[in-house]
């Protein structure tokens, strides 16, 4: 855990367990593992991270994708803006993306595509 503070090394702890507790496979791609854990924490197969493509770029057969996420969470008392973005070919690689960014945010952990 080089690089962090001590504060930050026991947020990540603390969240760690948290996700264990609500049983988040973490052996998944970052969107599936982000999604897992708005299902479990706000109780709703609906309430899911709502990704907006934002931009594209490229002639029609070369496209680049950019989409946002702008999402907030609240885990364990402390809030966390998701603001973040996604830029791949396909879109879905994109939401991806995005996801990978906000789960670092989270340190929830998640298998790199």
């Amino acid at each position: 855990m080089e690089g962090l503070a001590p504060e930050q090394i026991k947020e990540r702890e603390d969240l760690l367990e948290y996700y264990e507790l609500l049983e988040i496979k973490t052996n998944q791609n970052a969107k599936n593992v982000l999604q897992q854990l708005f299902q479990k924490k706000y109780r709703s197969p609906h309430l899911l991270p709502n990704y907006n493509d934002f931009d594209k770029e490229g002639p029609d057969n070369d496209l680049t994708h950019t989409v946002r996420l702008n999402e907030s969470i609240s885990i364990n008392g402390k809030p966390y803006e998701l603001k973040v973005e996604g830029v791949a070919k396909k879109l879905k690689h994109a939401q991806i993306k995005a996801a990978e960014n906000a789960c670092d945010i989270l340190y929830l952990p998640y298998n790199k595509i």
